[in-house]
């Protein structure tokens, strides 16, 4: 998060994303066989020493990753998820000019927070249908906000 960083990195962050990175709601699902949707922001690029600040400021993963062809260089993938990204979009949002409405879609997601219920039986529990079918649909818009753009 910002805390004392320099407006002008959170400006540099905002303008390299909003070029080379990518906002996805991503669908998972548990251990005990429970779907879910998590939100991500990632960037790709050869070099790494963008998402090296990246990762100094707003934490997340860094790793190298082969390519699968022989004509591609090997690049470097930055990841954050959940209320990391979340965190990072709002920082970065309102400097982003071409994956504005993406943003907001993702922070919009983050609003409806996956309730559980306790079933009946008293034993575990289930997730609140409404709210997953409301991100299920953040997740669609955003897909869909995306071939527009590209269109």
């Amino acid at each position: 998060m910002l805390g004392d960083m320099d407006t002008y990195d959170t400006v540099y962050a905002a303008g390299f994303f909003d070029g080379e990175g990518s906002i996805n709601i991503t669908k998972g699902t548990n251990g005990k066989g429970t779907e879910y949707f998590v939100l991500e922001a990632s960037v790709s690029q050869v070099d790494p020493r963008p998402l090296e600040f990246l990762q100094e400021i707003w934490g997340g993963n860094l790793r190298a990753v082969n390519a699968n062809n022989e004509r591609c260089r090997p690049f470097h993938r930055w990841g954050i998820r959940s209320q990391m990204a979340e965190n990072f979009i709002r920082d970065i949002r309102p400097y982003l000019k071409v994956k504005d409405i993406e943003a907001d879609i993702a922070l919009n997601f983050r609003t409806v927070k996956s309730k559980y219920i306790k079933k009946a039986t008293g034993r575990g529990s289930e997730v609140d249908q409404e709210a997953f079918n409301q991100r299920a649909i953040f997740k669609r818009s955003l897909e869909l906000s995306r071939q527009k753009s590209h269109t």
